[in-house]
């Protein structure tokens, strides 16, 4: 039971309600439910895994047959305790909640994509786990740790998954890193909903010639409405900045200063990736983000201070809930266009932790390599820039509208990764959308 507490990123002061279920109620509970205690020591196990596989590599081939068999084991044991349990009929919410986390779990440590985003789906926030109005710690705890992986799964860019709707409280001060964490989270879910929207508002298919009227009207209006909404999130995410650093100023003596800083930097990172993230969600042009290479350029040093100090001070979380290192770099990459700057995110990418939630640090490279290679009309991603091409620009016609990364599957060969489609437009906006399929391994 050791590791599991290692699921998520930040300590007792930064997410207490969260880092309270793995590490109070998980164990408890794993006393006296047979379904709770198997799943756990599956979670362990596989986290065991990825320590070893991040630690030395050639350790993981030797034994992951034996170490999945062993998950296995005890995730079929708890399957079986839970029906049992669904049978007896002596469930209640927060049993269901907490297995339904640590199954979510188990499947996303192997790689399972599609099963756990089921899981979560079926058994998530609005089944499971009411209002956290009600005082009950656990019920929070599950709040927390699903609002989490709303912001992960939104992340993927073109999926099916649709955040769930959400509100910040932004008044007063901010008195504890948590209460930055939960309004930032809560500002990113409103702002990956405009996002899923815009993309599908801007990409909608064209209207037919024989219909010129009547619908065009209810589109701009839906454009206007879109559009408000994105200036109250642009706004709300200032304010919360604003009040973010005044918090910052005043934390000079932070019991654990190496860590206080990780966890500033990474809400610091956050806020600035979903900037960069909103500012082209709804026009259809991707020249928008040439705008902002200065907020690019602070995110980016950002970024290499966290990882240098985690690396420093070996904190470093192996698979976290958290929306962390590896989506906010996968927006800079390809969002920046400027060939040395989105190389210098790329190369801070390659130190990120392995796994993250279901973000797999192997395929986002490959794919972020395979998106600058499709903009700059290179054969093959080049990693060491020649002078000519430091200062280059992709024309409009080059610019990848959308990636859609897919859930992990198998292939016809038997390798395991994921599909991702590079959705461009060579021949303008009014022209024929040319996508690029291909699967990337883990």
């Amino acid at each position: 039971m050791r590791h599991v507490p290692r699921w998520t990123m930040f300590n007792d002061s930064y997410q207490r309600n969260e880092v309270e279920l793995w590490r109070r109620w998980i164990p408890q509970l794993s006393t006296s439910e047979s379904a709770i205690r198997h799943a756990a020591i599956a979670v362990g196990s596989l986290l065991l895994k990825h320590d070893a596989s991040a630690a030395t590599p050639s350790s993981l081939i030797v034994s992951r047959g034996a170490t999945d068999s062993f998950a296995i084991h005890h995730y079929q044991e708890a399957i079986r305790s839970t029906l049992q349990l669904i049978q007896s009929g002596k469930g209640d919410a927060n049993l269901a909640g907490i297995t339904c986390l640590l199954f979510f779990s188990i499947e996303a440590l192997q790689g399972h994509e599609y099963e756990a985003l089921q899981l979560f789906e079926r058994g998530g926030p609005t089944h499971l786990v009411p209002s956290t109005k009600s005082g009950n710690s656990i019920k929070n705890a599950l709040a927390d740790a699903f609002s989490q992986l709303s912001v992960q799964w939104s992340m993927f860019e073109g999926s099916f998954v649709v955040a769930h709707k959400n509100s910040a409280q932004l008044d007063g001060e901010i008195l504890t890193s948590g209460q930055a964490q939960k309004e930032l989270t809560s500002l990113i879910l409103q702002a990956f909903n405009v996002a899923a929207e815009g993309l599908q508002l801007k990409w909608m298919p064209r209207l037919p010639p024989e219909d010129p009227g009547g619908n065009r009207d209810g589109l701009f209006e839906a454009y206007k409405e879109l559009l408000l909404r994105q200036s109250d999130i642009e706004a709300s995410l200032n304010l919360w900045h604003e009040r973010f650093l005044t918090y910052e100023k005043t934390q000079t003596q932070s019991a654990d200063p190496v860590w206080h800083k990780i966890i500033c930097g990474m809400l610091l990172l956050r806020f600035q990736s979903i900037q960069i993230w909103l500012v082209g969600s709804i026009g259809r042009s991707e020249m928008i983000y040439d705008n902002y290479l200065p907020l690019i350029r602070d995110a980016i040093s950002g970024a290499r201070d966290v990882l240098d100090l985690m690396e420093q001070s070996g904190r470093f979380a192996l698979f976290s809930s958290e929306l962390a290192l590896i989506p906010t770099l996968y927006i800079i990459v390809t969002k920046c266009r400027d060939p040395v700057l989105r190389r210098a995110a790329l190369a801070l990418l390659h130190r990120a932790p392995m796994q993250e939630g279901l973000w797999n640090r192997t395929i986002v490279i490959q794919v972020c390599e395979r998106a600058i290679d499709l903009e700059e009309g290179s054969d093959g991603f080049i990693h060491d820039l020649p002078p000519e091409m430091t200062e280059m620009l992709v024309p409009e016609t080059m610019r990848l509208k959308f990636i859609k990364i897919e859930l992990r599957t198998t292939n016809d060969d038997d390798c395991r990764g994921d599909f991702v489609e590079f959705n461009s437009l060579p021949y303008g906006f009014d022209g024929e959308w040319c996508i690029t399929r291909e699967f990337f391994t883990v």
